[in-house]
């Protein structure tokens, strides 16, 4: 297993500008080839590390050699990447799909990737400016919007998906980010590759409903415009529209946001919980990492 490659740096069209050239994109990608069916996982939850998805790998270990071993992997990909990109510290929050924040600059250990996931802070966006520095996001099939204030020089990421777009996460954050005195119309924004078209089963849809109720009158308009009705009965959140939408609505400019054309129900080197849950792939999370370069 050579870890190395699987951070892959990148640069979207929305960060290519002068004023960002010490920020860090990376993603990480899959290898549909390799012998290791988790390559490029960042995931390390109970049911990443979960016996029926070591059944999935068709792994020859015994269980706990196989967890232990892919607790190894992670912990060698996110330490190259510290390495590679010239970071301190990385920040993974665990989520929960509603609109904590965490600020990096003051508790970062709070968050450490270096942390058992248990122990770590829990939020759902996360904001920094000091150099060395990254923020690590592990979505499933969410979106994860990573921003940037040039002027301010400040960076950070959301977490969001059909529930925390329905919660409205995306305004809540730069609603609590402008209070702090920022501007989000100065923001550029990236949305890294997702479920673009989401079919919601009834479970989801039952949570996305309580939730709804709850909302307001825009925030129940735009859920109605970025869905359409599925083959089930249940509704296809379509989470690129939405997720725009809102983040237009939280005063960024439309040509300074951009979305991966990649979804993860369809590419092989992304992985999708939903591909699990209906086809049995494996189950895993590729990581999605911004920083400042010393």
């Amino acid at each position: 297993m050579n870890p190395s490659g699987e951070f892959v740096r990148m640069k979207p069209e929305v960060f290519d500008r002068p004023d960002l050239e010490r920020l860090i994109y990376a993603e990480t990608r899959r290898n549909p080839h390799s012998t290791d069916q988790l390559s490029g996982n960042i995931g390390s939850s109970d049911v990443i590390l979960a016996p029926e998805n070591h059944s999935r790998t068709n792994d020859s270990q015994q269980y706990q050699q196989w967890r232990q071993t892919q607790l190894t992997h992670i912990a060698q990909r996110i330490q190259i990447a510290q390495d590679t990109f010239g970071l301190d510290s990385i920040g993974a929050p665990r989520v929960e799909h509603k609109s904590r924040l965490a600020n990096l600059d003051n508790n970062a250990d709070s968050f450490s990737v270096r942390a058992p996931l248990t122990l770590r802070g829990v939020s759902d966006a996360s904001i920094f400016t000091k150099e060395g520095v990254g923020s690590l996001y592990a979505p499933a099939d969410c979106g994860i919007v990573t921003f940037a204030l040039p002027a301010a020089e400040l960076v950070g990421q959301i977490h969001v998906g059909i529930r925390g777009a329905t919660h409205t996460t995306i305004p809540r954050i730069f609603g609590r980010i402008a209070k702090m005195g920022y501007n989000p119309g100065d923001a550029v924004a990236y949305v890294a590759p997702h479920a673009k078209d989401y079919p919601m089963n009834q479970v989801e849809f039952n949570d996305v409903y309580k939730i709804l109720k709850e909302q307001s009158a825009e925030t129940k308009d735009e859920f109605l415009r970025s869905t359409s009705l599925g083959p089930t009965g249940y509704p296809v959140m379509h989470i690129s529209d939405m997720l725009e939408r809102q983040l237009i609505r939280s005063g960024l400019h439309s040509h300074n946001i951009q979305v991966s054309t990649a979804s993860t129900l369809d590419n092989p080197e992304l992985f999708s919980h939903h591909d699990t849950e209906t086809t049995g792939a494996v189950n895993g999370r590729f990581g999605v990492l911004i920083g400042k370069m010393r």
